[in-house]
């Protein structure tokens, strides 16, 4: 049963692709291993950290409560030895005659250093005595009672109406309102009554120095942070550092992802309670206390794995890397069949493949790449064509109108200056006629420009104006002949020529972020809506067939120049108001490049 199970796991294996066979190598031999140990480690060695990590924190809490409660209790018994003190209750309960006599019985108390000997604890910050008996004079210990009945901690202890000593927190205004407050802001005090003697009442104020417990705290302080709460008020808090100047905050419970440890402790009837936080430790510092482990875990990683890759890799490698370097030669042209045993599996099959793809290849390539050339011929012929179609279009239509303009000046004129301005066009004939290059730079067809527009101006004499602006560094650039030289030509014979004042024509050249920006305007009667809306239909759906039909021949002609010779990366637009006038806008590439493969 057992070897027809594995017999039938093999042969589904040889119908299983290389690819999906690594994949399963890679789950079974190096997922499924590392993934299950890993976890394992990850627990055992996590779950040693916390409790290390607990009972280091209840460590901590131990020790601070035992540090606390050691103030604490010091303070007390200095405060306890003070109710106690006979001549220090018979000194305030005495009413002096007068200052002398206070002074006499003051000296006598300081003498005997009966005062002094209960300041001997260093948890003790400073001692304060209140008194309602007005012949005792304020002093560095001694001070009224209307000093404090108003505060509100004072009122708090006498509410409690204890003669045992009782725990008071609070935090005192920073302007200070009272001397004996000045040496800090927040407040940990044992507070009490002394023996009453009549109407005279005594209260005795222990305060205990906060930065002194502060520091105990602090001290604690390692990977860990603590919080000391009382009543839901943080009296201690390491993760602001010092506090003793800032009002206290009510405690908010901490992040439950955060290891916590709390204790309370009894402090003179109050409970504080002492909140020990810690980040969780992360993974790699738990290896890193595991270091045995890891190793171990990193060598049953590797062998397995890289054992059964190695075994499987060499059975496939030799014949994989000929297969690349053969499959590498493709870039460089070279087709040449693969002479190794191909074998049977996935991998000589691919060879097999190979090699008759290379057979086919050779074959195919002399067809496909004669067929290229015969097409590319055809192409460049087609081109050519239709660029000679539109340069015999353009070269009758200017000069015919130019002599046009001429001839009709000269009758209507019957001018001796006919002339000289025929000595001017004949220049421009030749020019026209010995069509030669395609190309011309911006600052020669200005030039050609300029001459055309000075014929134009002695067939309209005042009737035309006319400006041309051309940025220097334009001048230099590369268009197709008479890219310009058609549209103003449009300008005179259809703008201006039609209007009986005349008027101006104005020619704007440009660089702009890279693109030559060509502008033609003039102020003649323009053309109406539905004229200007079928000549930008014929500029939307230009072709050479548009061009032999004879609809504004000009105008299509030059749009159809500019869209061969860059590539279609022209813009191109005409706008116009009857009446008012026609703006032709043309935004080529400055780019020298996009020519050079046309001129």
């Amino acid at each position: 049963m057992l070897k027809n199970s594995i017999h039938r796991v093999s042969q589904a294996m040889d119908n299983v692709k290389i690819h999906n066979k690594l994949i399963i190598l890679f789950i079974c031999c190096v997922m499924i291993p590392i993934v299950t140990t890993n976890c394992a480690l990850y627990y055992i060695v996590s779950k040693k950290a916390e409790v290390e990590r607990i009972t280091e924190m209840k460590n901590v809490q131990q020790r601070l409560k035992y540090n606390i409660s050691t103030v604490f209790e010091a303070a007390e018994s200095v405060a306890n030895q003070f109710k106690k003190d006979k001549v220090l209750n018979d000194f305030l309960n005495t009413r002096y005659a007068d200052n002398m006599e206070y002074y006499e019985s003051y000296s006598a108390l300081m003498r005997d250093n009966a005062f002094s000997y209960y300041y001997q604890s260093e948890s003790v910050y400073k001692i304060s005595l209140f008194t309602n008996n007005k012949t005792v004079t304020r002093s560095s210990s001694f001070y009224p009672l209307s000093d404090i009945v108003n505060e509100e901690w004072y009122l708090n202890a006498v509410a409690k109406n204890s003669n045992d000593c009782t725990l008071q927190v609070y935090f005192n205004n920073p302007i200070i309102k009272n001397p004996y407050e000045a040496w800090t802001n927040r407040k940990i005090s044992i507070f009490t009554q002394l023996d009453s003697f009549g109407a005279i009442k005594k209260f005795l104020k222990v305060d205990i120095s906060y930065t002194d417990l502060e520091q105990l705290v602090f001290n604690e302080k390692s990977v860990q942070d603590i919080l000391i709460v009382d009543d839901g008020k943080i009296l201690f808090d390491t993760r602001h550092g010092r506090l003793e100047g800032k009002p206290f905050e009510q405690f908010v419970p901490v992040d439950e992802h955060l290891l916590k440890e709390e204790e309370t402790m009894k402090v003179l009837g109050d409970e504080w309670k002492i909140i020990i936080i810690s980040e969780r430790k992360h993974f790699f510092d738990n290896f890193i206390d595991n270091r045995a482990l890891l190793c171990l875990t990193i060598l049953i990683n590797l062998i397995i794995p890289s054992t059964a890759i190695m075994l499987i890799g060499n059975s496939i490698k030799d014949r994989v890397r000929i297969t690349e370097s053969y499959i590498k030669k493709l870039k460089d042209g070279k087709y040449k069949r693969i002479d190794c045993y191909e074998g049977k599996d996935e991998i000589g099959s691919l060879i097999s493949s190979y090699n008759l793809m290379v057979l086919r290849i050779q074959e195919l390539v002399e067809v496909v790449l004669k067929g290229n050339a015969e097409r590319q011929k055809l192409i460049i012929s087609k081109k050519e064509a239709e660029l000679q179609a539109l340069q015999s279009q353009v070269n009758p239509h200017f000069m015919f109108n130019t002599l046009e303009s001429i001839r009709m000046k000269s009758l209507l004129n019957g001018e001796e200056e006919t002339a000289t301005i025929i000595g001017t066009l004949a220049l421009h004939m030749r020019r026209t006629i010995g069509w030669g290059d395609d190309f011309t730079t911006i600052g020669e067809e200005i030039e050609f420009l300029k001459g055309y527009l000075e014929i134009q101006k002695y067939r309209f004499g005042d009737r035309l104006d006319y400006s041309i602006h051309v940025q220097q560094v334009c001048e230099q650039y590369r268009i197709p002949k008479f890219s310009i030289l058609t549209f103003v030509e449009n300008a005179c014979i259809h703008g201006i020529e039609k209007k009986s004042d005349g008027g101006r024509i104005d020619v704007i050249i440009m660089e702009e972020v890279d693109h030559l920006i060509i502008e033609i305007m003039d102020n003649g009667v323009g053309i109406k809506e539905e004229a200007l809306n079928r000549i930008n239909l014929l500029i939307k759906t230009a072709s050479i067939e548009k061009v032999k039909e004879g609809n504004s021949i000009g105008i299509i002609n030059s749009y159809l120049r500019l869209k061969m010779y860059y590539h279609e990366v022209v813009e191109f637009q005409i706008e116009s108001k009857y009446n008012e006038g026609t703006e032709v806008y043309m935004v080529l590439p400055c780019n020298k490049d996009v020519l050079e493969g046309m001129g």
